[in-house]
């Protein structure tokens, strides 16, 4: 590859790439520092989808892990690669055999992660619009957080 003998390429070389990728209405760019999202406090949920496409036990039941991290001090300024596996090769192809098949509804941005619902909401669910508290980059996601903490039926769309 263009980084060295193996397809690894940059943490800051990863950020970019994904934020060219993602839908500006949804407000979630990942435009921290890298060395911001290598602090283990950092609960940025963008960044929290990356770290589980590295982690066998967050998607093991689906064929991951999709990427593996690395550190490599003297690669880049974050001193971490990172290197899209077989696995992840395959998933993409898959997706973007999905994506091509014809236009999909798109689903919810953010929802209780929750099968059940607690009968004391009854069958109502709240929905947010995806700008809401100024959308991903501001507080959109605090909120949803407070949400799934008390086990509030949500949806963002």
């Amino acid at each position: 590859g263009a980084y060295g003998e193996t397809s690894s390429f940059p943490m800051e070389d990863l950020l970019k790439k994904i934020n060219g990728l993602l839908d500006p209405r949804a407000n979630a760019s990942l435009n921290q520092s890298a060395e911001r999202y290598l602090d283990p406090d950092n609960l940025d949920p963008g960044w929290g989808q990356v770290k589980k496409l590295a982690s066998a036990g967050a998607c093991g039941d689906i064929g991951g892990p999709f990427v593996k991290g690395r550190a490599r001090k003297d690669a880049c300024a974050s001193g971490r690669v990172f290197e899209l596996l077989d696995s992840g090769r395959e998933l993409a192809r898959k997706l973007r055999e999905l994506a091509r098949s014809g236009a999909e509804e798109p689903g919810p941005l953010r929802q209780l992660p929750d099968e059940t619902v607690d009968e004391e909401f009854g069958n109502v669910t709240m929905s947010m619009d995806f700008r809401e508290g100024g959308g991903g980059g501001r507080s959109l996601h605090k909120m949803c957080d407070q949400l799934d903490i008390r086990g509030v039926p949500y949806v963002v769309r």
